[in-house]
C-alpha cells in the first residue's frame, strides 16, 4: 500500500480529511465521505481505462493514434453503492461506439464492481497492481487476525480479519492485504497465502507469527523456502496461563535466561535448566518449548536488528489499536464487506506514516542478503 500518490486512483489527502471529519463510523458511509470519494475516483478512473482500451490509445499520447474517433467529453450517471448515490463523469468517444462495460448504460446498481474495488484496495493492490501485480519478494511478513461481530443470516457471528503486513526491500511497511473469514484457522490461513502468492508475492525470507497449530505447516507449502518464527511473546502468554499464579515471577526468571540467551547454545543449556526445575509440575509447558523449539528459536540466527523485529508480531499487532479503535464504537457489522470497508479505510490512512524505515535498515537488509544468498538483491547504484 505504500505508492506514490498518482498511482492511486484518488487522492489520499482528500481521503484523510474525510476521515478526519468523521465523529462517528456511521461519517464514512455517508454522502461526501471517504468511502464514497473512492468509490467515485476508482470507478471513473476503470471507465477512462475503458476508453482507452476502445480507443487505442491513451488520450494524451496522440503519437499511438491510428484512428479517427477521439474523447468527446463525459456525461453525468448516477449510481447506487453502499455509500449512497454516487455520481460518475462517464466518458463518450466521438461517434458513439464506446459501451461502458464496467457499469452498462442502463445499470444504476454496481454492487459487484463496489465489492471488487473495495477487495482489491484493501488487499494493498493499485491501478497498476490490479491488472498486473509485480513479482516481488518481501524480506519479512507478519501475519495476525483480529475479531469483530458480524450479522450473518439474522445472526451475530465472530469473524476473523486476517491482516498481512510485510517489511519491503527498502524497509518500509506495506499492508498486503486484509480478508475477512471464520474464526482464525491454518486452513484459512492457507488460501490467504495462496492469494498473496497469485497476487505475485513471489518470495518471502521471514515470517513472523503466532503460535496458531498448522501455521507454519501452512506457510511451508506455499512457500517452502521460507524461514518461520513464532511469536516468543505468544508464546509466554500461552505458558503463563498453565503456570500457577505463585510461581509465575520464578519461571519468568528462568525462562528470560532461554529467550534474552545470546545464542542457541546458551539457549539451548538454559532451556534445559528449565525443563529439570520446571518439568515435573508443568509438562505441558516445558513440552511445548521443547518439541516446538525449531520454530520458537530461528531469531537466534541473526544479529540484534533483525532479532528485535522478527522474534514477535508486535509490529503488526500495533496496527490491531489503531483498527479497533475505529470499530469499537460498533458492536456489529451489517456485513463482512462492511468491516472490511472500514478496515481498509483505517489502513490507508496509518500507511501513509511509514515512509520512513524507523530500524537500522541498511545494515539488515545486507545482512539477509547474505543469510538469502541469491535470494535478493541490493542495487548500491
Amino acid at each position: 500500500m505504500n505508492t506514490e500518490q498518482n498511482d492511486l486512483l484518488f487522492d489520499p489527502n482528500e481521503v484523510n480529511e474525510a476521515l478526519k471529519s468523521a465523529n462517528h463510523m456511521d461519517d464514512l458511509f455517508k454522502e461526501g465521505g471517504a468511502l464514497q470519494l473512492i468509490l467515485k475516483k476508482t470507478m471513473e478512473s476503470m471507465l477512462q481505462e475503458e476508453m482507452s482500451d476502445h480507443l487505442g490509445y491513451e488520450p494524451r499520447d496522440l503519437k499511438s493514434k491510428s484512428t479517427s474517433n477521439s474523447t468527446n467529453g463525459t456525461y453525468k450517471k448516477k449510481v447506487k453503492t453502499s455509500a449512497g448515490q454516487v455520481e460518475l463523469d462517464i466518458p463518450r468517444d466521438r461517434e458513439g461506439t464506446y459501451e461502458p462495460k464496467a457499469i452498462p448504460k442502463y445499470q444504476n446498481t454496481c454492487s459487484d464492481l463496489e465489492s471488487k474495488v473495495i477487495s482489491m484496495y484493501a488487499k494493498g493492490m493499485t491501478t497498476r497492481d490490479i491488472e498486473s501485480h509485480l513479482k516481488e519478494v518481501y524480506p519479512i511478513v507478519f501475519f495476525d487476525a483480529i475479531h469483530c461481530k458480524v450479522r450473518k443470516d439474522g445472526k451475530v457471528t465472530s469473524k476473523a480479519a486476517y491482516v498481512c503486513l510485510g517489511i519491503n526491500e527498502d524497509g518500509i511497511k506495506e499492508v498486503l492485504g486484509i480478508y475477512i473469514g471464520e474464526n482464525e484457522s491454518s486452513t484459512y490461513w492457507l488460501s490467504v497465502l495462496t492469494d498473496l502468492q497469485n497476487r505475485g508475492i513471489e518470495d518471502i525470507l521471514i515470517t513472523s507469527v503466532d503460535g496458531l497449530k498448522g501455521f507454519p505447516e501452512a506457510i511451508k507449502t506455499i512457500f517452502p523456502k521460507t524461514e518461520i518464527q513464532v511469536c516468543i511473546v505468544h508464546q509466554i502468554r500461552n505458558s503463563l496461563k498453565y503456570i500457577g499464579s505463585k510461581h509465575h515471577k520464578e519461571f519468568l526468571k528462568d525462562l528470560k535466561l532461554v529467550y534474552k540467551a545470546m545464542t542457541e547454545e546458551a539457549a539451548l543449556t538454559a532451556l534445559e535448566n528449565l525443563r529439570s526445575k520446571w518439568e515435573e509440575k508443568y509438562p505441558v509447558v516445558i513440552n511445548s518449548w521443547v518439541n516446538n523449539w525449531d520454530k520458537l528459536s530461528a531469531y537466534f540466527k541473526y544479529s540484534e536488528p533483525i532479532r528485535r523485529i522478527i522474534y514477535t508480531t508486535n509490529i503488526i499487532e500495533g496496527l490491531h489499536p489503531q483498527m479497533r479503535k475505529v470499530t469499537k464504537n460498533r458492536s456489529m457489522f451489517p456485513s463482512d464487506d462492511a468491516l472490511f470497508k472500514i478496515l481498509y479505510l483505517v489502513t490507508q490512512d496509518i500507511s501513509k506514516k511509514w515512509q520512513t524505515p524507523k530500524w537500522r535498515w541498511g545494515e539488515i537488509i545486507s545482512q539477509l542478503s547474505i543469510h538469502f544468498e541469491g535470494r535478493i538483491k541490493i542495487d548500491l547504484i
